[in-house]
């Protein structure tokens, strides 16, 4: 049910918006702590893909995060880097997606190819 914006109903709402503005309500009600880890390590691999962490660097230091580190990876080399505890961010998709393909064809085996597998299914449908 639709409700009309009435002239009283506006000015209520009005005098209201403007009196909670006088009273000086406060901006943050609650204070958020600080994260307990205030180092984070993110990719510089010298392509424009990385420009958004660039510029949430200073988002992050207004989060609470005092140490931010870019460090230099390449491309190819950001998901094994993450997971050896060099990156705590990787932001290489195509890796990732070659990485989990590669395991899915190595599951695989002959012996697995039955006609009701999936892997037959997988391997006819990706030619």
């Amino acid at each position: 049910m639709a409700t009309t914006q009435t002239r009283r109903r506006f000015l209520t709402t009005l005098s209201l918006a403007g009196a909670a503005g006088l009273t000086g309500a406060p901006h943050v009600l609650v204070a958020a702590e600080a994260p307990e880890t205030t180092t984070v390590r993110l990719v510089n691999d010298g392509s424009i893909c990385i420009a958004p962490l660039f510029a949430a660097e200073e988002l992050l230091r207004a989060e609470g995060f005092a140490d931010i580190r870019f460090i230099e990876t390449p491309a190819d080399r950001q998901t094994e880097a993450a997971a050896q505890g060099k990156l705590d961010f990787a932001v290489s998709l195509l890796e990732a997606i070659s990485l989990i393909d590669t395991s899915a064809r190595s599951q695989c085996s002959p012996a697995s190819m039955s006609a009701a597998s999936s892997c037959s299914r997988r391997r006819a449908s990706t030619g």
